[in-house]
């Protein structure tokens, strides 16, 4: 596969948004307006938290930059994506530029993270510059993927090719989350994602299935709370070949997460994995916390939420009852409550450094604001 020269052709026609926008609801009118009040007050804090050189995070952190960078690019009233832009948005993209055309990569371990935040920032403008790119990413991307989800073994091979197909324990949920991400957002444009016809693919989505509680031959799953839900990883580092275990529960940031594998991995809305996980979703609906976890990951569930949920097209969620809700009205107005009065968010209940840092989850409140402004 050559998602790095995939990626750099659709960059510049897929940075308005991830998919075609829905017919925005009338009744949403006023409150698209004030998202984008909370949007830009968000833009402003990220903005006086910015470091000289155009990064953001202490110490500087690509991950961080990379998503705030992409918070400006994407404001939805496109006051930022302008051929002339700020200068304090030209230090963040000549910190990418200098990185890239120096290292060809942007971090020591240029793997999952690296490729993530280079797509997130590539799709979001048009930087017909870096056309020039060192290949080594588009390497890294290719030899992630095959590392840790190698094909299957053809029936004709011996047993030491079928021992060596095992997938990588060293690969995190979250990691395998940042991957899919990164293959979604190379695939955008295109009616036919070539990564789904990867034998790499079909195996890291197989793997992924497996940390869902589903029901099993002479299981009582189907009578369990969990059902349809994905274990929780309270660090993000749980290895994706722990399959799901009788001593797992399900929370709404892995269910959330492992709902937006499974749709940007090509399955159809009717696949019972699909289903089991909305089921679970309209179960154990929530926005005060990340439910089954409490207060720990609440800021990165309410960002899969909308991630997932907008990209299986679902409108008005099922709740158990019967009940609908228009999910992305909800969330916005919880997402717009909880913002601090000098226009960031941070998780304070929360001991997990990400969730703890103001410009982390400002940045990604933002980006998910963002993000429902399309839904509404």
């Amino acid at each position: 596969m050559r998602f790095w020269l995939l990626l750099l052709a659709t960059a510049a026609s897929t940075a308005a948004c991830a998919q075609e926008p829905l017919i925005q609801r009338e009744n949403n009118y006023s409150l698209r307006n004030e998202s984008v009040l909370a949007i830009d007050k968000g833009l402003a804090w990220l903005r006086e938290h910015q470091n000289a050189h155009g990064t953001w995070g202490q110490p500087t952190s690509t991950l961080q930059t990379g998503l705030a960078l992409t918070a400006f690019l994407r404001q939805p009233i496109h006051k930022y994506d302008t051929d002339l832009k700020p200068e304090f948005l030209e230090k963040s993209l000549d910190y990418f530029r200098e990185g890239l055309q120096r290292h060809g990569y942007l971090t020591q371990d240029p793997s999952a993270e690296a490729a993530y935040v280079i797509a997130r920032v590539l799709t979001a403008t048009n930087l017909s510059e870096w056309n020039g790119i060192n290949k080594n990413i588009e390497k890294n991307i290719d030899t992630n993927l095959r590392a840790a989800f190698p094909p299957p073994p053809k029936k004709n091979q011996a047993k030491a090719a079928t021992e060596a197909h095992q997938p990588q324990t060293s690969v995190s949920f979250e990691e395998a989350f940042r991957m899919l991400e990164t293959l979604y957002l190379i695939s955008l444009g295109t009616d036919s994602p070539s990564y789904h016809k990867d034998p790499s693919f079909s195996t890291m989505i197989d793997v992924l299935s497996k940390l869902q509680c589903l029901r099993t031959p002479k299981s009582t799953i189907s009578k369990s709370t969990d059902y349809g839900g994905f274990a929780c990883d309270p660090d993000g580092t749980r290895q994706i070949t722990i399959a799901w275990k009788a001593t797992d529960h399900a929370c709404a940031l892995s269910t959330y997460t492992g709902l937006f594998g499974l749709i940007s991995g090509g399955l159809k809305p009717t696949d019972s994995r699909v289903t089991a996980a909305l089921d679970w979703i309209g179960r154990h609906y929530t926005l005060q916390e990340n439910a089954g976890m409490g207060s720990e990951g609440y800021y990165r569930s309410l960002n899969r939420m909308a991630k997932a949920l907008s990209l299986a097209k679902i409108r008005d969620l099922s709740l158990t009852g019967g009940r609908k809700i228009d999910w992305a009205r909800e969330e916005t107005l919880k997402i717009m409550d909880l913002q601090n009065i000098d226009g960031s968010w941070m998780n304070r209940g929360s001991q997990e450094q990400m969730e703890s840092d103001p410009v982390f989850v400002t940045a990604e409140m933002v980006l998910t604001l963002e993000l429902l402004y399309y839904e509404l």
